[in-house]
């Protein structure tokens, strides 16, 4: 079989700010991980292709054994860089695609791709973690025309999932095999936490200071991945203006799990007034978990305030919660308890201070550890801590959070 690699190299990354290509990751730049990864495979290809638009790039590889293709005209979209590698790829019989901001990306997984291609007798073949068609992706010499006609930022992803009937697929050892870097600390939040896919279903999160920030940035990374994701509240959250559906009974659920197949991501519950919600019954639960591939629910309220103690009756993490993400403003460091703590007198007890205290990092630690903090009626669940507006103490950072592990 002659099988050429064509790597994809030719992405601006404006979500990165900058040419991410050259940023160091496993102490090289970070499109030369994957490069470094195709001697290890073992197989012979055809020919070994590399399309980018980055000068830097096509010098440091004028020396090799690689065809460097320039893409001049970026902003016409990744079907350019397609067209551009397929043009030198000769008569090959297959084409494998692969990226250069996948830099977890292992040997053994594309050496395992090939095989599943050889020995299925499909016409495409992908690398998956999870339900959703990932990249590297091999395409069989049928599929050149389809691929030709592909326009703007419509890759072969397009092609795959009309001829899923023709594919065969392999899973990814590990989830971040196939995360994209597109973000200058190199990670998604579901990274961060130490998300397992394939067993975490439903998250809670308490605390104070951007859960609802953080609860939509979790939902927005699972529906990049293609699942289908519910929000909701124990407690009281903002009516969002879009995307929401109420619950009043079990009929309203059919119609979520509907318009769920469409949406991929809504938000449920009950309204109340001040243009809030509510959650929902409690008997509607056990159906409500079996709609979305995730859950994510806001257990928590602090009206507004970046930390908190919770009272008796709080948090009201959801039944069977297998994460619960505490969440903590930094904004709250250096000022006084009475100002800016939701339950002031409950945070001063559980440091043992007073209200006119100000708040020290010591002390956001213990409020986030400690049992009558945070972690209150957290058992078995998975724990995770997040300290949020972190670009307050260092802007050039470009990070707005820090993630802490148990």
């Amino acid at each position: 079989m002659k099988l050429s690699v064509i790597l994809l190299a030719a992405g601006s990354a404006r979500r990165y700010g900058g040419n991410k290509l050259l940023t160091e990751v496993n102490g090289k730049p970070m499109y030369r991980n994957i490069l470094d990864r195709i001697p290890e495979i073992g197989f012979s290809f055809y020919r070994k292709i590399i399309v980018t638009q980055y000068e830097e790039i096509q010098c440091q590889l004028c020396q090799t054994d690689w065809i460097v293709v320039r893409n001049d005209q970026p902003e016409l979209g990744i079907s350019r860089s397609i067209r551009l590698g397929l043009n030198q790829a000769g008569d090959s019989d297959a084409y494998l695609f692969a990226v250069c901001d996948q830099p977890y990306l292992q040997a053994v997984t594309m050496k395992r791709l090939i095989a599943g291609f050889q020995n299925s007798k499909k016409g495409i073949a992908f690398v998956r973690n999870g339900k959703e068609p990932g990249n590297p992706v091999i395409f069989s010499a049928a599929y050149l025309d389809e691929l030709r006609s592909l326009e703007g930022d419509r890759g072969g992803k397009a092609v795959v999932r009309r001829h899923m009937e023709d594919c065969t697929w392999i899973e990814a050892e590990e989830a971040r095999e196939l995360r994209d870097i597109d973000r200058p600390y190199g990670v998604s939040l579901l990274e961060e936490l130490r998300i397992d896919l394939k067993r975490d279903r439903i998250f809670s999160i308490v605390g104070a200071g951007g859960k609802t920030t953080t609860m939509c940035r979790l939902a927005k990374e699972l529906t990049e991945r293609g699942a289908r994701v519910l929000m909701t509240t124990t407690t009281h959250l903002w009516c969002p203006q879009e995307q929401f559906v109420e619950v009043k009974g079990a009929k309203d659920l059919r119609r979520v799990r509907d318009m769920l197949e469409l949406e991929r991501c809504l938000t449920v519950g009950r309204r109340v007034p001040g243009n809030k919600i509510t959650g929902m019954e409690e008997g509607l639960y056990p159906e409500l978990v079996q709609i979305p591939d995730y859950l994510i629910v806001e257990a928590d309220g602090a009206k507004g305030r970046p930390l908190k103690a919770p009272a008796e009756h709080e948090p009201v993490i959801f039944p069977g919660s297998d994460v619960v993400v505490g969440v903590i403003g930094l904004d709250s460091l250096n000022r006084p308890v009475r100002e800016i703590c939701h339950r002031p007198e409950l945070v001063a007890g559980l440091l043992e201070v007073g209200e006119e205290h100000l708040i020290t990092m010591k002390d956001l630690y213990q409020i986030a550890g400690s049992p009558q903090g945070l972690r209150k009626g957290v058992s078995s669940e998975k724990y995770r801590v997040i300290f949020n507006k972190a670009d307050l103490l260092d802007p050039e950072a470009g990070q707005s959070y820090w993630v802490v592990q148990e």
